[in-house]
């Protein structure tokens, strides 16, 4: 319960960090992105390693009809979660590209000389 607790607190510690105000909204939107380039990579690799794990599994376990089966489960989740990663990561690529956010400023494209 505890351990849940904390785990619940951390995911709120960026929002804490802007509580004494000067910041934007599109500062917190930066830094959670910021949060996300170092979360995103490792959620990738945890679930090419454990897609990796369940085809170990399968190799190791050839006569094991039951434990064959499981280890395909592990391979298909693995390949899931790897695809839920990338296409996340890809639709905030795509959204950040669509309304022109940028790092270290605001939207882009916006014309200045027009008028």
């Amino acid at each position: 319960m505890i351990k849940k607790i904390g785990l619940g607190f951390s995911y709120f510690v960026p929002f804490f960090a802007f509580a004494q105000g000067g910041t934007t909204i599109q500062d917190i939107l930066l830094t959670v992105g910021d949060i996300f380039d170092i979360v995103i990579p490792f959620l990738i690799t945890l679930a090419l390693v454990y897609f990796l794990y369940g085809v170990a599994q399968y190799i190791m376990n050839q006569g094991d009809e039951e434990a064959r089966t499981a280890a395909r489960a592990v391979m298909i989740n693995g390949i899931i979660a790897l695809f839920v990663v990338i296409s996340v990561w890809g639709l905030v690529a795509v959204l950040n590209t669509t309304f022109g956010i940028e790092e270290g400023g605001g939207p882009g494209g916006i014309p200045q000389g027009a008028f």
